[in-house]
């Protein structure tokens, strides 16, 4: 598809967003410049190599109902990707859940002792919830709402406050809302009843690694006359003449000042909206939208076969970890040569954590004992071992998000040429198929003059779509 004039159009970021908006745009006939601060293109669906095997920044599954995301990655992937089966428990006191939740593995685990006690949790807990409105104001209390608070404390409460860091009273209802929706305890014994097979029990993977992909939508970009700036902060986003309101839209970075007709930014929308210079007011709202930080510790263990998910919730409190993923249990062609396993460890944590700043081999060491103590892995002999740091990798839904997300969106909304999109650039729980989607939506409103709400896009699917049928949380 051509467009009437050559538009010069800035995105900013090129992760699955930002590159799906590029891709799509310099595909149209667009002059395209896109900023990126790393020093490699995927932004959170990196794939890394290390020890001559490709790992992932944590846990990266496909999946989409959405067509036009499906066409452009399948399309991109070509016939290099499998169709994983996918097998996930949640690791708590010792014992194995099944993920997501079903009733005969779950009641068979917690004994029938413990299972009457959540019955009879659950069934208190219906009786004390006079309305739906009572329960909607934090997680807490929209998790005992639908469990009752003995699920509560098993299933939901030590993951989510390893994940968040705060107290799960503190964390908005919305991220249920959106995250796990129709999930309850009467959903999971109706599953008990009509269980069948799902799409969601299968996932489509690449064979090199999430990461292939959007290097070759990096490919394709620079083939379409694309320009990728890598190593590139951007560091001032202004109008270029104030008096004509809301274009052209001038970008600073180390390499140059540019004037583009259209802005797409992935930036953590607070800093866009520093950077854009905003009245102090509004500034000081931008700094109550916090984000969560990721530190992925990838150890290299003797042998393979040592469990068989794909990745592992650690419900357990004794140990600091929230996740682990065993790379070796993906796609057949990955890393099926290797005689040894590189498993994932992920810790949350913020900033100003002694976490962010602990020395790598205090992090090794933290989880070679917890692998050992939590009795995942015995008698783990490490062979190799490395820290990676993701920062701003989850934003944090705080009682208050919204009220001070509202004001940030109002103030951007000023700026008609500039579209703030993905995880961080909408401040949503985004997986990859939904950022993908955002960027193309982005892209298809500046090429045809729509007006897709691109960050209003959903952050979970409904029930009787065909990809997904049952959902709790998910974090990729």
């Amino acid at each position: 598809m051509a467009v009437e004039s050559k538009k010069k159009i800035a995105v900013i970021g090129a992760g699955p967003a930002g590159l799906a908006a590029a891709l799509t745009l310099a595909q149209a006939g667009c002059e395209v410049d896109l900023y990126e601060s790393q020093a490699e293109v995927g932004g959170l669906s990196r794939t890394l190599d290390l020890w001559n095997h490709k790992v992932d920044l944590g846990p990266h599954r496909f999946f989409s109902p959405s067509d036009k995301v499906n066409a452009l990655w399948f399309d991109l992937v070509g016939s290099k990707y499998s169709w994983v089966t996918r097998q996930t428990r949640i690791f708590y006191k010792k014992k194995y859940f099944n993920y997501p939740l079903q009733a005969i593995n779950t009641f068979s685990q917690l004994g029938i002792g413990e299972s009457f006690l959540c019955l009879f949790s659950y069934l208190r807990q219906q009786l004390r919830f006079t309305s739906k409105a009572d329960a909607a104001v934090s997680f807490e209390s929209w998790i005992l709402s639908r469990f009752g608070k003995r699920l509560y404390q098993i299933f939901f409460r030590t993951y989510s406050e390893k994940l968040w860091g705060l107290p799960c009273d503190q964390i908005d209802s919305d991220f249920a809302y959106r995250k796990i929706k129709r999930l309850s305890f009467f959903e999971v014994l109706k599953k008990f009843f009509s269980y069948k097979k799902t799409h969601m029990e299968y996932f489509a993977y690449p064979h090199a690694g999430t990461g292939s992909v959007y290097n070759t939508m990096a490919e394709r970009f620079s083939a379409a006359g694309g320009h990728l700036f890598l190593d590139t902060r951007v560091e001032k986003v202004e109008l270029a003449n104030p008096s004509l309101g809301t274009s052209p839209i001038r970008i600073s970075s180390k390499h140059k000042t540019q004037v583009y007709e259209k802005v797409v930014s992935t930036m953590p929308l607070p800093q866009l909206v520093r950077i854009l210079g905003a009245p102090d007011f509004v500034l000081q709202v931008a700094r109550q939208l916090k984000f969560r930080n990721t530190i992925l510790v990838y150890l290299l263990v003797e042998g393979k076969n040592h469990f068989k998910d794909n990745w592992i919730y650690v419900h357990s409190p004794e140990v600091d970890f929230g996740r682990v993923t065993n790379f070796s249990n993906w796609s057949p062609e990955l890393n099926k040569e290797q005689p040894n396993t590189v498993l994932c460890l992920e810790y949350w944590c913020n900033e100003q954590d002694t976490q962010w700043i602990s020395q790598d081999s205090a992090l090794v060491d933290n989880a070679t004992e917890g692998l050992q103590k939590s009795g995942i892995i015995k008698d783990v002999k490490i062979i190799a071992a490395t820290v990676y740091r993701v920062p701003k990798s989850y934003p944090i839904f705080q009682l208050d998000y919204k009220k001070n997300l509202a004001v940030l969106n109002d103030h951007l909304a000023q700026f008609e040429s500039i579209y703030s999109i993905g995880r961080n650039g909408s401040f949503s729980y985004n997986n990859q198929d939904h950022s993908i989607l955002m960027g193309l939506e982005a892209a298809e409103n500046i090429i045809k003059g729509l007006r897709h709400e691109v960050v209003k896009l959903p952050t979970v699917y409904e029930e009787d779509t065909e990809i997904l049928r049952f959902a709790m949380v998910e974090e990729v």
